[in-house]
């Protein structure tokens, strides 16, 4: 069980780095988010970052934003999520790794990346503290 307030604290995270997107802009994003990014021409769930635009070109899209938190709470209880959470953290990993992407904000299990960007130190700081706590759900066979 996950109180009303504590998810709503949650979602006041996802809103403050939904808002630093531009209406224009392409993003990639976890399932229960896009509908609320939706009403913009280029979107993808992630771990999709790659699209054809109206001009015919492959481009990646400029931000990815993703809940990890919601997995990780529910995970015990519906396998898909695990699943989900096991598949998306090496792609994070990967992406930040090589620079393709920058981090630019983590909270409460949020992960927020710019094509680009330099990653703040910070929020490198929280992923990593994040991910340590997801460790062992990761390590499960």
């Amino acid at each position: 069980y996950i109180s009303p307030a504590r998810q709503w604290q949650h979602v006041a995270v996802i809103r403050d780095f939904m808002d630093q997107i531009s209406p224009q802009a392409s993003v990639s994003t976890t399932t229960h988010i896009a509908p609320h990014l939706s009403s913009r021409r280029e979107i993808l769930r992630f771990p999709d970052l790659k699209l054809q635009n109206d001009a015919g070109k492959e481009v990646f899209v400029q931000f990815v934003l993703v809940d990890l938190w919601q997995l990780q709470q529910y995970q015990s209880v519906f396998l898909d999520d695990r699943d989900r959470l096991r598949q998306m953290v090496p792609v994070l990993d990967q992406w930040i790794a090589h620079k393709h992407y920058g981090l630019i904000g983590c909270k409460d299990g949020v992960v927020f990346l710019r094509k680009r960007a330099e990653t703040d130190p910070e929020a490198l700081r929280e992923w990593q503290q994040f991910r340590q706590g997801l460790e062992p759900i990761l390590a499960q066979s």
